[in-house]
């Protein structure tokens, strides 16, 4: 099981933080956002019901890549926006 830090979003999260973000982010697939982060995982968080709605068939829904720095190290995160809200996330290892 991946060890996955919700960080928070943007209705909850410093101004200067989220520039960061949105300065160095890339938007990236569904795909790719799976194999970080986990399918279930995700449509368990957005309370998706995989028999009847995916994520992946939501066309409001971007996904991100970016990073920002802490204690002089490089984090990287990703990023779902859902209903113009965007999500945090970290994959630890």
């Amino acid at each position: 099981m991946k060890n996955i830090n919700y960080i928070g979003n943007c209705t909850n999260l410093e101004l200067s933080f989220l520039n960061q973000l949105q300065e160095n982010n890339k938007e990236i697939k569904h795909n790719t956002i799976i194999k970080k982060l986990g399918e279930k995982y995700l449509n368990d968080f957005f309370g998706y019901n995989t028999k009847t709605l995916k994520l992946k068939n939501d066309y409001h829904v971007r996904f991100y890549s970016s990073s920002f720095i802490s204690e002089d190290k490089k984090v990287k995160v990703f990023i779902v926006v859902h209903s113009a809200i965007e999500y945090v996330f970290q994959v630890k290892n």
